[in-house]
């Protein structure tokens, strides 16, 4: 009779772990490529010596090829903090792990964090903001520029260029842009 009394008190507990886990950390599949992993949270562990980086409860590896940016220019693993909120793309490895390809960290706590890929629909220097996807993000002086030709700013893309797109949602529901990285044209 006890174990059944206990029952329900686990069966709670895990509910509350869950719903916990799940409001800290964000884990999604990549829209235009269902096998890109993305994870978003607060950094509880950075290992440099095993080259992984914790997500909530997400261990990630990062290799040479892992593009680090966002707030405070990061250049690599090493110049993370555990509690930073972080953005990451990454893909799974053939032993099943995941493997970063690019980690943003996102200034100000936000968790909300919006991937968007595809081709430039639309780009207004004067009002610096491009359209990708459907969508409208503003880039500001913070934006990382990255990829294929090595682009510094928004006037160093044209429509049409294929696109990683990681966006901040704003309180007010408009993404401002943290890196635009351009991927190189596909071949024919």
């Amino acid at each position: 009779m006890n174990s059944l009394r206990s029952y329900p008190a686990r069966v709670a507990l895990a509910v509350l772990l869950i719903a916990a886990l799940t409001s800290a950390v964000k884990v999604s599949r990549g829209l235009a490529d269902p096998a890109e992993i993305q994870v978003s949270g607060r950094l509880t562990a950075i290992s440099v010596t095993d080259k992984t980086i914790t997500v909530g409860t997400i261990i990630v590896g990062y290799g040479p090829d892992t593009e680090f940016d966002g707030a405070g220019d990061p250049q690599g693993a090493a110049d993370l903090k555990v509690g930073e909120s972080v953005a990451v793309s990454a893909t799974r490895r053939a032993d099943g792990g995941l493997l970063a390809e690019e980690v943003t960290v996102v200034a100000g706590g936000h968790n909300q964090v919006v991937r968007l890929r595809g081709a430039i629909q639309q780009i207004a220097v004067t009002n610096l903001s491009l359209t990708v996807a459907g969508r409208i993000v503003a880039v500001d002086a913070h934006t990382r520029f990255a990829g294929a030709g090595a682009p510094a700013s928004l006037a160093d893309f044209k429509v049409g260029d294929f696109v990683v797109v990681l966006a901040s949602k704003q309180a007010d529901s408009t993404l401002l842009a943290l890196s635009v990285r351009r991927l190189p044209a596909p071949t024919p």
